[in-house]
């Protein structure tokens, strides 16, 4: 050991890696049956609706952003291509059922954002964000739009979905009006 130099397994000890998100075996069968083409039956937690319902999907893709993963998929209850969250499927299957992935233009077409966020909805929204939270808002997708005024960060988002602005809202507690 040179001088100076830290021992292994004291680095070891004081660092601590982390994957960026659980997934492990489901995102790994939802991985092949995207590739494969194959229907996925799920039962899915809703948080907007505090909900869980019973869905037969067309898995489109994986994606991995703001520390989750994410599926996007034809949904055969509300025959739109959906995304969901994966760590909110509570229970799986991957059927022998295959399909054929929708034409291009109908997969290219915008679907509704992983967080009840959608860039048409009917309900906007301004947030005054204090300091405290103003730098995190600011990386937040979930905003279209995002600017100082006063000392403070103002952003506006869109949504459809009541239950879920209201569950967001409370989130941010007394650091937002």
């Amino acid at each position: 050991l040179k001088e100076g130099a830290v021992p292994r397994d004291l680095i070891a000890e004081s660092v601590d890696f982390h994957q960026p998100a659980p997934g492990g075996e489901l995102v790994a069968a939802l991985s092949e049956a995207c590739e494969r083409g194959r229907v996925v039956e799920m039962e899915y937690y809703t948080y907007g609706r505090d909900d869980i319902t019973r869905r037969r999907v067309h898995p489109l893709s994986l994606e991995f952003g703001m520390g989750n993963w994410y599926l996007r998929a034809w949904d055969g209850r509300s025959r739109e291509i959906r995304v969901f969250r994966v760590d909110r499927i509570k229970d799986m299957k991957v059927t022998a059922d295959t399909f054929e992935p929708p034409p291009e233009e109908e997969a290219d077409r915008p679907s509704p954002g992983p967080h009840g966020v959608a860039a048409g909805g009917e309900i906007e929204v301004c947030l005054r964000f204090s300091p405290a939270l103003a730098r995190w808002a600011e990386e937040q997708p979930i905003f279209s739009q995002a600017q100082m005024v006063r000392g403070r960060l103002v952003c506006t988002l869109r949504t459809d979905n009541l239950s879920w602005l209201e569950r967001e809202l409370l989130r941010y507690g007394t650091e937002v009006e």
